[in-house]
């Protein structure tokens, strides 16, 4: 392609609105969108990669790096969840697809979708989850139904609860989809993680290694609550849940927990679907519901199916009980 076209795509790529950058193998930054430097300030967006950027890395000692982290990424089809230094020593939280350029198993560069992420969660998350820790039945209940509302609004396949220490290693609180030699792994690589509110961690999990979000509180509190293996890509509402969840403050002014888990549930849930679990709750069999609304039987069994996968629950029963 002629020097002049290049010049060209590289000035509209400049111009697009959401922050990208493009790295290198020797971890230099060959192009940032004008999105990036304001993002990050003019000073902060010519610093280094390594001195920008602050991703996970697979293993202790080794320097965080994209690229250290990049097979991790790609093999969980995972979005990471980083931090962008700026120069009066704060830093941008950012949502991150890392997308390789190049032919073949070894690309080139790397180019990096960041979407930044607000500062706090908004109001309808933090309403949501405000008063959990106060529920009558303790915080277990509120670890317990926050952990419910993720699984069942974003499809995480595992969460794990923390408490802080300083200078300690994590306590695991609560832990569902690990098993405890990775909960243990998990936990060290916490207590070694960045001192920021939300990061990724790269543990090992069933033989294999694994991302984790984290997103925590920095007070003297100490809560952390580690999450992945998603069914749908990190987002922002995701983050903002999760958040929500982590820095609710005490209350006691909120609906019942159960309550806030049939919410949840009910906002996964399509139209059909939520027809199909009323008939359900009201006591039809699944016949009974596929003469009352005109579909097949297989199609109602089909339903349901999907319904307490999105509820996370393996029987009916335990479906018909949560959502009384």
């Amino acid at each position: 392609m002629p020097s002049e076209a290049n010049a060209l795509v590289l000035e509209l790529l400049a111009e697009l609105t959401e922050p990208l950058i493009v790295v290198n193998r020797s971890r230099e930054i060959v192009f940032r969108s004008r999105a990036f430097t304001a993002l990050c300030g003019e000073e902060a967006a010519a610093a280094p990669c390594g001195a920008l950027l602050l991703p996970p890395a697979p293993q202790d000692g080794r320097p965080c790096c994209c690229w250290n982290a990049l097979e991790v990424y790609l093999g969980c089809a995972e979005r990471g969840l980083w931090q962008i230094a700026r120069p009066d020593g704060g830093r941008v939280p950012v949502l991150c697809e890392v997308l390789p350029v190049g032919i073949g198993a070894a690309p080139g560069m790397l180019a990096m979708r960041l979407r930044p992420l607000d500062a706090a969660a908004t109001p309808i998350a933090a309403a949501f989850f405000s008063g959990l820790r106060g529920a009558a039945e303790g915080d277990e209940q509120y670890f317990e139904t926050a952990t419910a509302y993720l699984k069942s609004a974003y499809g995480i396949g595992f969460a794990a609860w923390f408490r802080l220490g300083p200078g300690s290693a994590a306590q695991p609180v609560r832990a569902d989809g690990l098993k405890d030699a990775a909960l243990a792994d998990l936990a060290d690589r916490l207590r070694l993680g960045p001192a920021v509110d939300l990061h990724d961690v790269v543990f090992r999990h069933a033989r294999r290694e694994r991302i984790a979000h984290v997103v925590r509180t920095m007070d003297s509190f100490g809560i952390a609550l580690a999450f992945g293996r998603l069914a749908q890509p990190l987002d922002e509402r995701l983050i903002d849940a999760a958040r929500a969840a982590v820095s609710a403050p005490r209350s006691t002014t909120l609906a019942a927990p159960h309550h806030l888990v049939d919410q949840a549930l009910h906002q996964t849930l399509s139209d059909v679907e939520r027809e199909t679990l009323d008939l359900l709750t009201e006591g039809l069999s699944d016949k009974e519901i596929a003469r009352r609304r005109c579909v097949s039987l297989y199609t109602v069994k089909h339903q349901v199916a999907r319904i307490m996968k999105k509820a996370g629950v393996d029987r009916r029963t335990k479906l018909i009980g949560r959502v009384h």
